[in-house]
This record gives C-alpha cells, structure tokens and sequence, in this order.
C-alpha cells in the first residue's frame, strides 16, 4: 500500500504569507513606537554608524560647554578677588598720599600706618586663600 501524503499547498502559502506579513507589521509598530528613523543596524547599518559617532561628538561638545563654563567661573572668582585687592591698594594709595600730609599729627599718622598694615594684611590673606574648587587662584 502506498503512502500517501495530503497537504494543501495554498494553505502553506497563505500560511507563510501571514507569518511574513505578522513579521512586518511587528517592525512597523516598533518603528511608530520609537519615534526613531533607525531601531537597530538592521534598519539601516551606516545610519547607525553616523548616529553613533554624531552621539559621540555631541557628548564631547556637551564636555567642552561644561568646560568653559567652569573656566568662566574660575575666571569670575579671580576677577572679584582682583577687583577686591585693587580697591585695598587704592585705599593704600590714597592713604600714603594722606599720609605725606605735613600737617598731620603723630597719633593721626599712627592710625595711616595700622590702617595699611591691616590692609596689607588682607591683600595677602587674599593672595593666599583665593581658590576655586581647590585651585589656587
């Protein structure tokens, strides 16, 4: 007796028409869920290639905003401190210019002379302690 095998040869088709059709449909709703152009290098191999060096430069450029800005800031801190010992020294200035007045009195000179002690005093204090994330400025 033979062996017969039945088989619908249309329903296999059908069959594997669904199984790629399910397939495609599978990547189109990944593709709207994303939002994204390419979801693996499947999709598109050199696009994900750019993307990932363009990701990579993006992150650099992120680096070096962050860079300048702390620059900026270590700038500022130097800037205030400067501003700060400038006007000591032109309260010095002003006082040895007050001071070579002849007609002041010894107890009155004395005072000039703690005064810019006290300032030097401070200038250096600042010249020492001015730092920013502990850099010395």
């Amino acid at each position: 007796m033979p062996a017969v095998i039945n088989t619908n040869l249309a329903s296999l088709f059908a069959q594997n028409s669904l199984n790629v059709a399910q397939g495609n449909l599978a990547n189109s709703v990944q593709r709207l869920s994303s939002g994204l152009r390419i979801n693996s290098a499947a999709d598109d191999a050199a696009g994900v290639s750019i993307a990932q060096s363009m990701a990579g430069h993006i992150k650099a450029l992120d680096q070096a905003a962050l860079n300048s800005q702390q620059a900026i800031n270590l700038v500022q801190t130097a800037d205030t401190s400067m501003s700060t010992v400038q006007d000591m020294l032109l309260r010095m200035q002003q006082l040895a210019v007050e001071g070579a007045n002849g007609s002041l009195s010894n107890t009155q000179r004395a005072a000039i002379v703690t005064e810019l002690g006290q300032l030097n005093t401070q200038i250096n204090s600042f010249a020492q302690g001015t730092t920013y994330n502990d850099i010395k400025v």
